[in-house]
């Protein structure tokens, strides 16, 4: 009876252990810089109020996503991104009208000491 509390007890323990790693590992994010960038965007012209960034994320899927850029830098967090993005300028908020310019750059999966890939309008 002993053995069978104890082995009830060691599998319990070690699904606690486990599930609290898949908490604190985060499934399906990337971790600081190791599998995608976050955009830092530059303007360097004072004139793109919002940009389009389009490519593959963190996981590999296709995604886009239009952000307003009020001031000269604009941290894009929360968003992860690798391979060739796309980045479309606008003059006009909310990736309205016709856009100033576009570039496709590689954003590499790694980059050492830092998660931001830097970005400008140039």
């Amino acid at each position: 009876m002993r053995k069978k509390i104890a082995a009830t007890l060691a599998t319990g323990a070690l699904t606690v252990t486990m599930a609290a790693g898949a908490v604190v590992t985060g499934a399906g994010t990337a971790s600081a810089g190791s599998n995608g960038q976050q955009i830092h965007f530059v303007d360097l012209y004072g004139k793109t109020q919002s940009i389009r960034i389009e490519g593959p994320n963190q996981n590999g899927q296709w995604t886009a996503l239009c952000v307003n850029t009020p001031s000269e830098h604009r941290y894009v967090d929360g968003w992860w991104w690798k391979g060739n993005i796309t980045f479309t300028h606008y003059a006009y908020s909310d990736c309205q009208f016709q856009y100033q310019s576009q570039k496709t750059e590689y954003v590499a999966p790694y980059l050492p000491n830092t998660d931001w890939f830097l970005t400008t309008n140039r």
